[in-house]
């Protein structure tokens, strides 16, 4: 791909970042909440109970969707994905508690799966965006020990690591430095890359190299952009074609 066109499509890419800013401004998590109520008895707001959360059928390839969006991305940068699950019937959360997710990798991932316990998902599919499939495959190594989480679909993550994180000296992005302990201990793990599916475009100027991952399945996409690609057709498509495909995940049951 030529320079300039390079440069066009990095602004277009930030041109979406600034449009998805100002679309949030008018979502909530009540919204969300809506958006994720396949049932009525899925309801975040439900007093706690047995009843809490209604078992998905597995034989239908439906299962509670976490979604976890990029560094500096709020809930909402997944919205219009979470759109595209819910009309297939699966049941969507959103961790906003996350902010604007710069807190470190291992911290992130321990507070989502917190939040797993907390609802009793289980058969659970990941669907991050950038850093949230750093944060998802973590998960599924270090915080995962009730087997909660059956795969994890990642959209442009830089699993190598970025050459951002050298040059770019802030905490939040530092943790992208190939040479970080966290991204060369993920990347060094591949016991669960047979879970994983990482999806990426044909240019992403956030992560010039690449997304893919050995041991996963990998889907290039013909778009160009790291944030540009969650509004797409294709790419929602794929996500709901691969998350009805993962194999569901045997969940220990509790004796007695």
């Amino acid at each position: 791909m030529r320079r300039a066109a390079k440069a066009g499509f990095w602004m277009l890419d930030y041109a979406y970042d600034v449009c998805d800013e100002f679309r949030g401004l008018f979502r909530s998590p009540t919204t969300f909440e809506t958006v994720a109520d396949v049932k009525a008895s899925e309801s975040l707001n439900q007093p706690e109970g047995p009843n809490q959360l209604a078992v998905p059928n597995p034989s239908e390839g439906i299962r509670p969707i976490v979604l976890v969006p990029g560094v500096f991305e709020k809930w909402h940068a997944l919205y219009g994905v979470a759109l595209g699950l819910k009309s297939a019937g699966h049941p969507v959360y959103f961790v906003p508690q996350l902010g604007r997710n710069t807190d470190p990798i291992a911290e992130t991932a321990s507070r989502v799966a917190q939040l797993l316990d907390e609802k009793n998902l289980r058969d659970v599919v990941i669907v991050a965006h950038s850093k949230g499939g750093l944060i998802g495959k973590y998960l599924m190594m270090r915080c995962d020990p009730q087997h909660r989480v059956a795969g994890l679909v990642a959209i442009n993550t830089p699993f190598s690591g970025s050459v951002w994180g050298r040059l770019v000296r802030i905490p939040s992005i530092r943790e992208f430095d190939p040479a970080d302990l966290t991204v060369t201990f993920l990347a060094g793990e591949a016991d669960v890359n047979s879970r994983i599916v990482s999806i990426f475009g044909s240019f992403d100027q956030n992560v010039p190299e690449g997304s893919e991952l050995a041991g996963a399945k990998n889907i290039q996409l013909p778009v160009a952009g790291h944030s540009r690609i969650l509004s797409t057709a294709i790419l929602r498509r794929t996500v709901v074609d691969e998350v009805t495909s993962l194999p569901s995940q045997d969940v220990p049951q509790p004796r007695g």
